[in-house]
């Protein structure tokens, strides 16, 4: 339950980007659904990886190559679902990358009170 729980609320923080930034398109809820589950999958299973390889580089750069990771993990992700999600350009893919993350973190903060809560007092 707290999975399908979390996944609405990265939906909406994949929805909220959409009407923050200009250059992200999501046409509606469900496909943001679509994405944030995509996104999820990517971050899981390609992300690792691909730190991974690119490890010299991120810490000759002390870290900031970290940042166009997540960029190009979420252009990967539009280039897989080209008729629910687009973006304008790297730098929204980058922009979207820092909302979601903010976003993503505000949401868990509240999730995971919720849940310490439910779990006190079924």
């Amino acid at each position: 339950m707290q999975i399908l729980i979390s996944f609405l609320f990265y939906g909406l923080s994949v929805y909220l980007t959409d009407w923050l930034l200009m250059g992200v398109h999501v046409d509606n809820y469900k496909s943001a659904l679509i994405v944030a589950v995509v996104l999820y999958l990517v971050y899981k299973i390609v992300k690792p990886l691909f730190v991974f390889l690119t490890l010299p580089v991120t810490f000759i750069t002390l870290g900031i190559f970290y940042i166009f990771i997540n960029a190009f993990m979420i252009s990967l992700v539009e280039w897989m679902l080209p008729s629910l999600f687009s973006i304008d350009g790297f730098g929204w893919a980058f922009l979207m990358g820092l909302i979601l993350y903010l976003l993503n973190g505000f949401f868990d903060e509240i999730l995971s009170s919720y849940f310490e809560n439910y779990s006190k007092h079924p």
